[in-house]
């Protein structure tokens, strides 16, 4: 982002989601961090085994994918 003060804003409301159990929507999300990712879905681990089984290439990924690791 270009304005380092809206992105400690939008950082500091992704906190205040991820400590209040939330989570973002993905598919609007542009910006969210890995780090907050991890702790909004804690079953995320289960979902990269299953496009590991499904994809073992990474053949088909999104830029969404390939931002948070996913």
């Amino acid at each position: 982002m270009g304005d380092p003060g809206l992105s400690g804003l939008l950082d500091g409301l992704d906190d205040l989601v991820l400590d209040n159990g939330g989570g973002v929507y993905l598919a609007k999300d542009g910006r969210v961090r890995r780090g907050h990712l991890e702790g909004m879905y804690p079953r995320l681990n289960e979902w990269r085994e299953t496009v590991a089984l499904m994809n073992p290439d990474g053949v088909i990924q999104s830029d969404l994918a390939r931002r948070l690791g996913l």
